[in-house]
């Protein structure tokens, strides 16, 4: 098992693994066995780099003009907005809309514009949330990605929901493949659809979206840790399980989502398997 070197992503997965006694990726010095052996010798893995296409707005830090909505991104659908304690840094961002009275339809929502992302590539996105505590009734919030042409008009576009909904930190991850042919640009879009006679108060932080075909090969050592059943990030991108070389099976996304924490713009982390 490897041993990652990432302060941030330990303190926000190592106490839920734990609590259910999963092996995780970065927690240092436990004794493991792989298929009879206590370690893994002689294999080594590079560091390697994590590029967020939303940069540092992710993470909704900035409200430049005081409007309560954080740079970059703009709203619909949305009553009042502001800035409130967060996960990543010091702050996220809240939407509140009152739907009581029924005079609404469709989706609260924020977006932002991003680059970067050529024909047939793919993406991997993440998005944290929580409800507000006037939420009633709550919709379960879904994340898309928007591809658009050189004109601002959206070619297509790929949703993933959450499976869960409190007001605890949930995550939302998935894959978008295959960028379609004109992609001038793209939108990260955050959701959620308006029922009647209902209050929707959404809180979001921890916004990233990775191109895991920029990202190219898998560094030597993760190939051996995936049996060299993988050989590419973007292979990753699927539903299907994959299984390491110490018996952990869990989908291509959920490997993902795992071994890529959300970053602040670039970051780079390293593993080690060994001595």
């Amino acid at each position: 098992m490897p041993t990652v070197w990432n302060k941030r992503f330990l303190e926000l997965k190592a106490k839920k693994y734990i609590e259910k006694q999963k092996q995780i990726i970065g927690i240092d010095n436990i004794a493991r066995k792989y298929f009879g052996k206590s370690k893994i010798k002689n294999i080594k893995m590079q560091p390697y780099t994590i590029v967020n296409l939303l940069g540092k707005y992710g993470n909704f830090e900035e409200d430049s003009n005081d409007d309560g909505l954080a740079d970059w991104w703009s709203y619909s659908k949305v009553d009042m907005k502001s800035l409130v304690t967060g996960l990543f840094g010091s702050k996220a961002q809240q939407l509140y809309t009152d739907n009581s009275a029924n005079d609404k339809t469709g989706t609260q929502y924020i977006w932002m514009p991003f680059k970067n992302v050529n024909e047939g590539d793919i993406l991997f996105a993440k998005a944290y949330y929580r409800k507000g505590s006037n939420t009633t009734n709550p919709n379960n919030p879904y994340i898309t990605i928007n591809f658009r042409d050189s004109n601002l008009s959206i070619i297509s576009g790929i949703s993933k929901s959450a499976s869960e909904w409190s007001e605890f930190w949930n995550v939302i991850y998935g894959t978008f493949n295959n960028a379609p042919a004109g992609t001038y640009d793209c939108q990260m879009v955050l959701n959620v659809y308006l029922t009647d006679g209902v209050i929707e108060e959404m809180i979001w932080d921890g916004i990233m979206v990775v191109n895991l075909t920029a990202m190219g090969a898998l560094p030597s050592g993760l190939q051996a840790y995936f049996n060299n059943a993988v050989t590419n990030w973007e292979d990753l991108a699927t539903t299907s399980n994959i299984t390491a070389i110490d018996g952990r099976e869990q989908t291509g996304e959920d490997w993902l989502a795992e071994l890529l924490p959300y970053v602040d713009s670039v970051a780079s982390l390293g593993y080690q398997w060994g001595e």
